[in-house]
């Protein structure tokens, strides 16, 4: 049997009223059986007995606050490590206040607003349990064990309803062959058709192929949105961090390097930031206007994509797995999904470049035509 999911929240103690309406929400997935139950933790508690208990799909919920600015930085790189150990346990962080949040987490609400800044407080929270509960779906209980019921006994109930629905059709199609009589039904006489009669008939098919398609949008896709004009570089521990004073977005050796990666950005009007899978995703990517960019700007470092329809996957001895453009190795990835997953966006997208800021460790890359 599968265990339920935990929440664990850590938050200071400056925000007690959003803290009584998020222990609501808690409250509410634990009866709904989300979550097996939460634990409220703060900043001064010892977390590591908590991270050595961490099991699979628990959920880590950060309050980020003013007054939890100051173990902001500590409490960060802790889940960092556990998120790359671990990378079933989810991690996010709920914006209070105007606090700068990491993009490697998943980060509530959607918009990226503050929830103080809001006038409709109740509606953000409203979307918040949304989100959460997308998040953490209902699993069916046995009623006597009240356990998660794992796929495999799940199979064994869907064979014997398949065993009892195929009883059931053999029954009436038996029955449906004979009257109350015991007797077999006379077949109805076929009814003429008169001329003027209308029969319905199958659409005809649409030879030009120009009937309307759905929107193409690709399923699951990670973004944070930005806006380009509120970029700026700032000097970070001897390094340089762009930052749209929300978001810790890329990081560079050298200021140069961040200054071309915003000039880069107002260019093409970037305004969202895009994961194959976090944390430490194989591929970040960004669009406008819901696409990539297309086109050029002087100074950019790009390798062409040759045919984005033809990129391979090769799993090395290191357990690697690099995706094949050709006889080039444009992305390589943790795992067999997230290498699928590259190969995914590019294609929907029709990339045929990649382009990087930086190089040879790139602090911004980027997919364009």
């Amino acid at each position: 049997m599968s265990s339920l999911p935990r929440i664990y929240t850590i938050q200071a103690s400056d925000a007690p009223q959003h803290s009584e309406t998020l222990r609501k929400i808690l409250l509410e997935l634990e009866s709904e059986k989300r979550i097996s139950g939460f634990t409220e933790l703060s900043p001064d508690d010892d977390l590591s007995s908590v991270w050595d208990n961490l099991q699979s799909e628990d959920l880590v919920l950060v309050l980020l606050t003013k007054a939890f600015k100051a173990d902001k930085t500590k409490i960060e790189n802790q889940l960092k490590t556990i998120k790359s150990g671990q990378p079933e346990v989810k991690i996010a962080e709920l914006l209070i206040d105007n606090v700068v949040y990491d993009n490697e987490f998943i980060t509530f609400p959607a918009d990226l607003r503050p929830i103080r800044d809001r006038e409709d407080m109740d509606g953000v929270w409203s979307e918040i349990s949304k989100s959460l509960k997308n998040m953490l779906p209902v699993k069916q209980v046995d009623e006597e064990t009240e356990e998660p019921v794992s796929g495999n006994d799940w199979g064994k109930y869907l064979k014997i309803a398949g065993v009892v629905v195929g009883l059931l059709v053999i029954f009436f199609v038996i029955r449906g062959m004979w009257n109350g009589n015991g007797v077999a039904p006379i077949p109805a006489e076929p009814v003429p058709v008169e001329e003027n009669d209308v029969i319905d008939q199958p659409a005809p098919e649409d030879p030009d192929g120009q009937e309307e398609e759905a929107a193409d949008v690709l399923q699951g896709e990670d973004c944070l949105s930005f806006n380009h004009q509120n970029l700026e570089v700032r000097a970070d521990d001897n390094r340089f961090l762009v930052t749209d004073g929300r978001s810790r977005m890329m990081m560079f050796d050298t200021r140069e390097g961040a200054e071309q990666a915003v000039r880069i950005m107002r260019h093409y009007r970037l305004d969202n930031q895009c994961f194959a899978i976090r944390p430490n995703a194989a591929l970040r990517y960004f669009k406008t206007g819901g696409d990539i960019p297309s086109g050029s700007f002087g100074g950019e470092d790009c390798n062409r994509i040759s045919n984005p329809q033809n990129l391979t996957i090769r799993e090395t001895s290191s357990d690697l797995f690099q995706i094949l453009d050709g006889n080039s190795i444009p992305y390589s990835a943790r795992s067999r999904e997230e290498a699928e997953r590259v190969i995914k966006i590019v294609q929907h997208y029709n990339a045929n470049f990649t382009c990087y800021v930086e190089r040879p460790d790139p602090g911004m890359v980027y997919l364009r035509r």
